[in-house]
């Protein structure tokens, strides 16, 4: 694994990817993630077929159109590419026009997903910049995802978290399978959703460079700040409820309260 430039960051070693909580995902709390030399659980470019059966949410039947998307198993086994179709949006990512499908391999409550968005740039690796969404489940009924606590950076960063007193049973993680898609181009303010293939050699790569974003994610404790974060949304849609124009205007300007304004 060739060493990679580190993407531009304010005051940080660092470099950026940035999730999305709803709305505008500039406005939302960055989510620091390295590119690194550390070698991730063992990858395989071998593509897995959609379950059988066609695919239908409560959302709406799936498009024809099929992308290449990647899928991190719970059981530890190494990432995988996995074909997907689109869906109208539902959830967390109603506010994209269409969003992946990910419903025939998910376990569980499919409208409890929850996603982040993250923003790759200047990276050794040209075809590695770009814009992905990985979509996870904070369900205590499914298992730990060994296959991100096996990852390198992943492992170190809550190693150290237990030596210093924590129990890994009380910290939030990433529960059953975790999917990432590949967007063809940025966002633009309509948020209008252009997806693109994750090819064979970006899975190792890729793998990688999410592993340093999710040990960041953990010794930030990003998803217990998840959990504050979707309540405080929560109460802007109860106090907006009755007017979906007001709503929508207050998911516009909404600003997560973690936001570190000390970062591009």
């Amino acid at each position: 694994m060739p060493n990679k430039k580190k993407k531009k960051s304010s005051g940080s070693k660092k470099p950026k990817t940035q999730p999305h909580r709803t709305g505008n995902p500039s406005d939302k709390q960055p989510s620091q993630a390295s590119a690194s030399s550390h070698s991730g659980p063992s990858t395989t470019a071998t593509d897995q077929p959609t379950r059988a059966g066609s695919s239908s949410t409560a959302a709406g039947p799936s498009t024809k159109a099929t992308y290449k998307g990647l899928r991190f198993p719970a059981d530890g086994s190494p990432p995988v590419r996995i074909s997907y179709a689109t869906i109208p949006p539902s959830g967390e990512d109603q506010w994209l026009d269409i969003a992946p499908d990910f419903s025939p391999y998910w376990n569980g409550d499919y409208e409890t997903r929850k996603l982040q968005v993250h923003h790759v740039a200047e990276q050794e690796i040209a075809i590695l910049d770009g814009h992905y969404i990985s979509y996870y489940s904070r369900n205590l009924d499914l298992p730990v995802n060994k296959t991100l606590l096996s990852m390198p950076p992943v492992r170190t960063a809550v190693d150290k978290s237990i030596a210093q007193g924590e129990k890994f049973e009380e910290r939030l993680f990433w529960r059953g399978d975790v999917f990432v898609c590949r967007m063809r181009e940025p966002f633009e303010n309509d948020f209008k959703a252009k997806y693109d293939d994750i090819s064979p050699q970006l899975v190792g790569p890729l793998s990688e460079l999410l592993a340093d974003g999710f040990a960041y994610d953990w010794e930030a404790k990003n998803l217990e700040r998840y959990v504050q974060d979707d309540a405080y949304f929560e109460d802007f849609r109860r106090k907006y409820e009755s007017n979906e124009e007001d709503l929508a205007t207050a998911m516009g300007l909404y600003v997560s309260p973690w936001t570190d304004s000390g970062q591009n």
